[in-house]
């Protein structure tokens, strides 16, 4: 029932950004490498086509300095969801498939294929069955309880974290594996006290997941814990 992993280094930039990143770079130094051949071959030339050539590249150029900028985006970009389960991923893709076969089954195919990834989208956790579930994560040092109510409701208790500021416990252990299980909300985030381990992924969950509240244990003014 528990969730582990191994504690590794992160990198703090969401997902879409490490994508984002080099992907601008590759297209604008490419233009940028071409426009510079321009150039010399411009400059056996006129002098103004030389010129003209020459007012691209510097663009070119400027346009891969600021094309930083646009891992801006990342942050509406990282969009998480539960995990689907296999049996709907296959289908799903079973349906994509289907979408190159003869154009007499392609309306059925895109129903299908639409009507799939629909479902895969609204992946749900089981339905209540009346018990009360607590499952305790293997997050090393510190605590993280996932309690699952009678009603079917989900409620943390602590959300675990580390002494070391480069590890994010909440998204590398806690959000994936309420994930898995198909949850995208929290009901009650509880977070006993103030220490690192206890409260450092409590971060993550705020952006990642829908959360109706929170209750916080006592804490002395001088802990930064929950700021």
């Amino acid at each position: 029932m528990a969730a582990g992993a191994g504690h590794r280094r992160l990198d703090r930039r969401p997902a879409r950004a490490r994508i984002l990143h080099p992907t601008r770079r590759f297209f604008a130094s490419g233009a940028v490498l071409l426009s510079g051949f321009a150039v010399v071959a411009a400059s056996a030339g006129p002098a103004v086509l030389a010129a003209r050539v020459g007012d691209v590249a510097w663009i070119c150029a400027h346009a891969l300095l600021r094309s930083g900028e646009i891992v801006r985006l990342a942050p509406a970009l990282d969009v998480r969801h539960p995990t689907p389960p296999a049996w709907a991923i296959a289908l799903f893709l079973a349906g994509l498939l289907l979408l190159i076969t003869p154009t007499r089954f392609r309306a059925g195919a895109t129903a299908t294929t639409l009507g799939l990834g629909a479902l895969i989208f609204a992946a749900r956790p089981a339905p209540a069955d009346g018990r009360l579930s607590v499952t305790a994560l293997d997050v090393g040092q510190g605590d993280c309880l996932a309690v699952r109510s009678p009603r079917g409701r989900m409620w943390m208790v602590d959300a675990a974290g580390s002494f070391d500021a480069r590890f994010d416990i909440g998204e590398a252990v806690v959000g994936p594996y309420l994930w898995s299980e198909g949850w995208r909300r929290i009901e009650t985030l509880v977070l006993t006290h103030a220490h690192p381990d206890h409260v450092g992924g409590a971060p993550f969950l705020l952006r990642a997941f829908d959360l109706g509240g929170t209750w916080e244990g006592p804490a002395p003014r001088h802990d930064r814990g929950y700021r």
